[in-house]
């Protein structure tokens, strides 16, 4: 074999390392050896998809309920932290679960809809 890029691929399959390997033969599109072994490899290491998958999750809310409780405390310039309002308690409560917000919108009179989005477990 006086290919480099093929006698590496076969290293990596001896030593079971085949997505080295894969990577490698895949650079190689014009070589039949490379297409033959790249056949092979799937039937004995199957290569796993890779794409990530999603779930989403739309949530509703009252507009109202975006407004901090204690606006008075807010003009006065007293503390107030947004962990106390019930909006950032909901979005903090959806993000311990994994949940990430990626929209809002106003959706017919008082209710804003929230669409969150979070890796699917792979079970």
């Amino acid at each position: 074999m006086s290919n480099p890029k093929l006698e590496a691929a076969r290293e990596f399959i001896v030593s079971e390392d085949y997505q080295v390997a894969r990577v490698i033969l895949t650079t190689m599109k014009s070589s039949p050896t490379a297409k033959k072994w790249l056949t092979k490899l799937q039937e004995i290491a199957p290569q796993e998809c890779t794409m990530n998958q999603w779930e989403y999750l739309e949530v509703y809310v009252k507009a109202i309920e975006k407004i901090p409780s204690d606006l008075q405390a807010i003009l006065e310039d007293n503390n107030f932290t947004t962990v106390e309002h019930f909006y950032s308690r909901l979005l903090n409560d959806y993000g311990a679960q994994g949940w990430e917000l990626f929209a809002e919108d106003a959706h017919g009179g008082d209710l804003i809809r929230l669409l969150f989005k979070r890796m699917k477990p792979k079970y």
